[in-house]
């Protein structure tokens, strides 16, 4: 996947030693000139600050004490530990030298600040209370960095970037796992490789099903309440172009409850040794279903879909496939991506059914209020509560999601297919 931007969490730069002129840090001066943007929130700012100038006190103080300890082990002669002591009385004062530092640093790499202040308080109080990640049980003072994700994904959203976080903290993690807009990576030179803008591998050599015929496959099939797609832009595993295509099925009057996975290589299903499969460990090791709030019995079925010149099966029988790495993380990806969909759809499913209970709620009492107040008021006629009721369903309806949509993404492009299309498989049933 293309990002168009990068931001840094603080445990990065305590994990390079605050050494922000050399070595991997000094690397995202590239992003002072080149297309992608690096980003850093306030908070992380303040507390790369407050490190840096940590690291100053702390290295002065170690001076002072190595002076000290010099003289008192007589390493000097009188003149010599004098002067040492004069340097050590002239050393700058550390919270200048911090903010020197970070100041120059951000300055060679074009970093844009991402302010504190324009927080979504409501939010931050709802994912408090929740509690939601990064407010995970035992770390309720997680405030800063809930602070940071929230206007970072805020910034993305405004912005129309997708953004790339180099953190290794689990609530950072859990955070952007349901976020669209932000993606983690824990190795900085990772990250970093993601920003070098090398074209893609040549997929004109695979044949892989293709957005319509898998969505429009999987309606015909399978009659799902809902559906989606995700093809991957192509990649390579040691030097071999392949490509990775997702999709999920939820409901409908097919599936049973209970996850089910269909595996397919270079169009051709995968019948045997399923639990050795690559995306039945990305499924069951590397998914928590948890926090997409897909229930375990829940009627989910995902179907991979893997095309390469060289699929890389692990024995002769071509069951099921290895977990090399670069297959393993664009497997990951795309279900992290089709699980996102549909926690969204169950979560506006959710609302649109606790609104009809309340209508149904009024329509029961309306009609005992509506006979009250035309008895206590000595009208004729009661009110027109039936009007009422009717419009709220409308809306209802209106705002309802929409079954049976398969959603594709292509290389970050999406587009919808509809049951209308399902002639355009009729040549390959």
């Amino acid at each position: 996947m293309k990002y168009d931007a990068v931001t840094l969490d603080t445990n990065i730069f305590d994990q390079s030693r605050l050494n922000l002129e050399r070595g991997i840090l000094a690397q995202f001066e590239q992003f002072a000139e080149g297309s992608a943007k690096f980003v850093l929130s306030e908070i992380v700012q303040w507390e790369l600050f407050r490190h840096l100038k940590s690291d100053a006190d702390l290295a002065k103080q170690q001076l002072e004490t190595a002076v000290r300890r010099s003289g008192l082990a007589e390493l000097f002669d009188e003149k010599t530990l004098a002067s040492l002591r004069t340097l050590t009385s002239g050393v700058l004062n550390a919270s200048d030298v911090a903010n020197r530092r970070l100041m120059n640093w951000m300055a060679r790499s074009g970093c844009e600040i991402v302010g504190a202040s324009s927080a979504n308080i409501e939010r931050l109080i709802t994912m408090y209370f929740a509690p939601e990640a990064p407010f995970e049980e035992g770390k309720k003072h997680e405030f800063p960095d809930a602070i940071a994700l929230i206007t970072l994904e805020d910034w993305a959203k405004i912005n129309g970037k997708k953004l790339l976080a180099i953190t290794r903290d689990k609530g950072w993690i859990a955070f952007c796992e349901k976020s669209e807009w932000i993606d983690t990576e824990p190795d900085v030179s990772n990250a970093l490789q993601r920003f070098q803008e090398f074209l893609p591998p040549d997929a004109s050599c695979l044949s892989p099903v293709g957005e319509q015929i898998l969505g429009t496959g999987i309606l015909k099939e399978l009659d799902p309440e809902f559906s989606t797609v995700v093809v991957r832009p192509p990649s390579s595993y040691s030097g071999f172009p392949f490509l990775v295509e997702v999709g999920l099925v939820y409901g409908g009057k097919t599936l049973e409850p209970g996850r089910k996975l269909f595996r397919f290589a270079n169009r051709i299903p995968l019948l045997y040794d399923e639990s050795s499969d690559v995306s039945f460990k990305v499924l069951n090791e590397e998914i928590d279903w948890r926090r997409y709030h897909v229930p375990d019995e829940a009627p989910v079925a995902i179907i991979t879909h893997i095309c390469s010149t060289k699929v890389p099966y692990k024995t002769v029988g071509k069951e099921y496939i290895a977990d090399r790495p670069e297959i393993e993380a664009e497997i990951r990806n795309a279900v992290r991506e089709v699980l996102r969909r549909l926690s969204l759809y169950l979560s506006k499913k959710g609302s649109m059914e606790a609104v009809q209970r309340k209508i149904n709620i009024y329509g029961k009492y309306l009609p005992l209020i509506a006979k009250f107040s035309q008895e206590l008021a000595g009208e004729k006629r009661p009110p027109k509560y039936k009007q009422l009721i009717q419009e709220e369903q409308e809306a209802t309806v209106a705002e309802a999601p929409e079954a049976q949509q398969v959603t594709v993404e292509v290389g970050g492009k999406e587009s919808t297919t509809s049951q209308s299309e399902q002639a355009k498989i009729e040549d390959y049933s």
